[in-house]
């Protein structure tokens, strides 16, 4: 179930200091996530074995790349509209 906190009425989630080298950070703060996600399983599906909730990064908006390509493709549509044709 979890590894690192039990059921309870409330929870004492206290800060903390990430010191260290990259690698001493990086494991010291998937540490205080794996305690959030437990709380979280807890409370959220406590009944249910086997539920596991895992930290993944929201989405990454994809505004900038669409109105530049839009951007772009109206250029080259003026462009190839603005061209005359010469007929021999």
């Amino acid at each position: 179930m979890t590894t690192q906190v039990t059921p309870d009425t409330e929870y004492d989630v206290k800060a903390r200091r990430i010191a260290g080298t990259h690698v001493e950070k990086l494991d010291q703060i998937d540490a205080a996530i794996a305690e959030l996600l437990d709380i979280k399983m807890l409370e959220c599906a406590a009944h249910e074995p086997g539920v596991q909730f895992l930290a993944v990064p929201r989405p990454r908006s994809h505004i900038f790349g669409m109105t530049v390509t839009i951007l772009a493709l109206l250029i080259v549509l003026a462009l190839v509209l603005s061209v005359h044709t010469s007929f021999a």
